[in-house]
């Protein structure tokens, strides 16, 4: 693959949406961003822009220069992104097994701030496969004298999973492990045994395994994230079980108190399992994200009460209850939205119920701030309406904007 930097390389990865602007809704040509075709390129034109915890790219030569050097570490590493829907129509497949089966979910702690770029840009220089040019690009993003990978650059997330290739690997052939999967930080395993354990032999594998996990993370100067770590123990017949991970004792699985013997029930990506005796797993959404969609519902009625602009109180309903096109290009549209970011969830929409109750609530709460003719209207809005039948609205760049910076204002 030709690893050369250089106009002409680079210019292979315009993307139309690179010239949206975004005050007058329009597009640019290429020749208005790109105007200097002999421009010199090197590692010292790169600009970045931070805000928080947040790098972007600063001018859209910057942009096609790490989409260029992210394209051939790809493809010479072979790096892919883990599918966050393929993993979870895995497990809903695994769950429905009877073949007892343990369970870890855990997150590594401040992933991408606790990468060691020397680890990284040493292997890269060691085994020689990208160029010397490549590396010293990446070395204005990242100095060996630093620790972390700017979050916000895609090319942020191919190198995390170059780091991590060892793990994985020494994770998935493990003779027991019949499942692992890690999307960015957060990692689920489940590993198997052949007979029915009492609870102190579940307790005793769990934490064999965890401190496997802790050893092989910490050869990447790397730890678990505590507070997010469960266990889970579940026969083929009998009693279930889940733990808790406890510094106690330099840190291991203790059975959680007062917890349900005939279900478990865990978040992992977005979605909520729930696994009860007859092993038919149930899906729902997170409950973070449950919380998430309430306070922003609230938050909507707020703004309202503040600015009495009901089509901007309508629009932030409607956003939040149904789903809409994010882009699309000769080939593919993406959409986004209640359905689309949980399409693995049950299909009868059952775990909307406490938005819905939430939503009627909070708007008996507000009447006396709607005329009936409004009232009626937000009335008739449904989030469960939205997800059974994938309703879809339209929203402008600047609709979408507006929405977000007024409910995200409050959170």
């Amino acid at each position: 693959m030709n690893q050369k930097i250089n106009i002409k390389s680079i210019m292979k990865f315009v993307r139309q949406r690179d010239f949206w602007n975004k005050q007058t809704e329009s597009w640019s040509s290429v020749e208005d961003i790109l105007n200097d075709s002999e421009v010199i390129l090197s590692p010292s034109k790169l600009k970045f822009v931070t805000s928080g915890n947040i790098t972007m790219s600063e001018d859209l030569i910057t942009k096609l220069v790490l989409r260029k050097i992210n394209s051939i570490i790809c493809n010479i590493y072979k790096v892919k992104q883990s599918n966050r829907n393929y993993i979870t129509q895995d497990l809903k497949t695994l769950l429905h097994d009877d073949t007892p089966v343990f369970i870890i979910k855990t997150d590594i702690h401040s992933f991408y701030e606790s990468i060691k770029n020397k680890k990284l840009l040493d292997k890269l220089s060691r085994e020689k496969i990208v160029s010397f040019e490549i590396i010293e690009y990446l070395k204005k993003m990242i100095s060996y004298e630093s620790v972390g990978l700017p979050r916000g650059l895609n090319i942020s997330a191919s190198l995390s999973e170059l780091y991590m290739r060892d793990f994985d690997t020494k994770i998935m052939i493990m003779d027991s492990v019949g499942y692992f999967a890690r999307y960015v930080d957060d990692i689920i395993i489940l590993f198997y045994t052949n007979e029915n354990l009492s609870i102190d032999s579940a307790e005793k594998e769990l934490n064999k395994m965890i401190l496997i996990i802790k050893k092989e993370l910490a050869k990447l100067d790397l730890a678990i994230n505590t507070k997010k770590t469960n266990g889970f123990y579940i026969p083929s017949k009998g009693n279930f079980y889940t733990f808790n991970y406890s510094n106690k004792s330099k840190g291991c699985f203790v059975k959680q108190k007062y917890s349900s013997n005939n279900e478990i029930c865990f978040d992992y990506l977005g979605y909520r399992y729930k696994l009860g005796i007859n092993h038919k797993p149930s899906l729902g959404i997170a409950k973070n994200k449950i919380n998430k969609i309430k306070s922003r519902i609230y938050n909507s009625f707020l703004l309202y009460k503040y600015d009495n602009n009901f089509r901007k109180l309508e629009i932030r309903i409607k956003y939040l209850f149904t789903n809409h096109l994010i882009y699309e290009n000769d080939s593919d549209k993406l959409y986004g939205g209640i359905y689309y970011n949980y399409s693995q969830c049950d299909s009868d929409g059952k775990f909307l119920e406490s938005i819905e109750c939430f939503y009627s609530k909070t708007l008996k709460i507000f009447k006396c701030n709607l005329n009936t003719e409004q009232y009626n209207k937000l009335k008739k809005l449904s989030i469960t309406a939205g997800y059974k039948k994938r309703i879809i609205e339209t929203f402008s760049y600047s609709n979408i904007q507006e929405i977000l910076s007024g409910i995200k204002h409050y959170e």
